[in-house]
């Protein structure tokens, strides 16, 4: 087994072909807030093309379930980036890599999405630095809100109960009733 990095190599920005080697592990916005990874295959310079392998979509588009390892035809290199490693595997095995995986369709966001088979292809594991960020985004983060907003609609109904049972109601619903109607009575002058 290879020693490899634990955490995701830096990058560079590619100002021209002549920075792309066959099997380098590169990568460049796809989503917003999101990087597409894949191994470059080949660069064809008199064309301005960059061969690669990745995992994507058959129709070229973004699907959660429709990843499929392909080749794919880059046009140049705008906004592209090279991850660097202290260690990797050489061209050829990067290469051999990536071909012997052609055709698998087991995509799956958080453990099998293209930078997992980039850092696969490179290194020997899978790893993807966008999956943290990425369930901070979609789950933490409108968890955190939700509990937000469940603390406020408790101390709420913890002021309207107190007030209740302050003004001698023998209900909270009686108060709240009263609120409401008082409300719906204000937007109506």
């Amino acid at each position: 087994m290879p020693q490899c990095l634990t955490a995701m190599a830096p990058s560079t920005l590619v100002k021209g072909l002549w920075d792309l080697r066959e099997g380098d592990h590169i990568k460049w916005k796809r989503l917003a807030g999101y990087d597409h990874h894949a191994i470059v295959e080949r660069v064809e310079h008199t064309r301005g093309k960059v061969h690669v392998i990745e995992y994507g979509t058959d129709d070229g588009g973004s699907g959660l379930d429709k990843g499929v390892i392909k080749r794919n035809v880059i046009d140049g290199v705008s906004g592209m980036y090279k991850h660097l490693y202290d260690w990797c595997y050489d061209a050829y095995r990067v290469l051999q890599r990536a071909k012997s995986r052609l055709g698998e369709r087991k995509y799956n966001l958080l453990v099998s999405n293209c930078e997992h088979f980039a850092t696969w292809c490179k290194t020997g594991v899978k790893y993807c630095s966008q999956i943290r960020p990425f369930i901070n985004r979609a789950v933490i983060s409108p968890l955190k809100g939700m509990m937000a907003t469940s603390t406020a609609v408790a101390s709420g109904v913890k002021e309207i109960a107190t007030k209740a049972l302050k003004a001698g109601f023998s209900s909270v619903w009686s108060v709240i009733t009263e609120r409401v109607c008082l409300a719906t009575i204000a937007t109506k002058l």
